[in-house]
């Protein structure tokens, strides 16, 4: 049987991983990469209290703005998840053209990876 996609493990401690999106799926998201020790790079119009929070505490590189392409060079990956859709289509679309693994969250058509639910376990 064929999969759709390969899973795959990446270590992305200490790497440049971009999210562009500011809200409620933005934060689930980053959570996610700092888990992995991630360097976060946050690009939003605007930030919910929860994520400003959240990059404060992991010292986030956050531009407040539209998205551009070239935000994602020395990325290695991406993640899409704002409620525009033509955003999120920019970006998947720039990140492909990087040759960056790109996640639009809930639209796997645009993905290149997608991430699972994750079970923790931990006490």
């Amino acid at each position: 049987r064929l999969m759709e996609f390969l899973p795959v493990f990446l270590n992305i401690r200490d790497r440049k991983c971009v999210i562009v999106g500011g809200g409620e799926v933005a934060v689930r998201k980053a959570r996610l990469l700092s888990r992995a020790e991630a360097k976060l790079h946050i690009i939003a119009p605007q930030l919910n209290t929860e994520m400003q929070s959240l990059c404060k505490a992991q010292a986030a590189i956050v531009t407040i703005g539209a998205f551009e392409p070239s935000q994602l060079a020395g990325a290695v990956l991406a993640i899409a998840a704002t409620d525009d859709i033509k955003t999120n289509i920019a970006v998947s679309v720039a990140a492909k053209e990087y040759n960056i693994p790109v996640n639009v969250v809930d639209e796997p058509k645009y993905c290149t990876f997608i991430t699972p639910a994750v079970v923790d376990r931990s006490p």
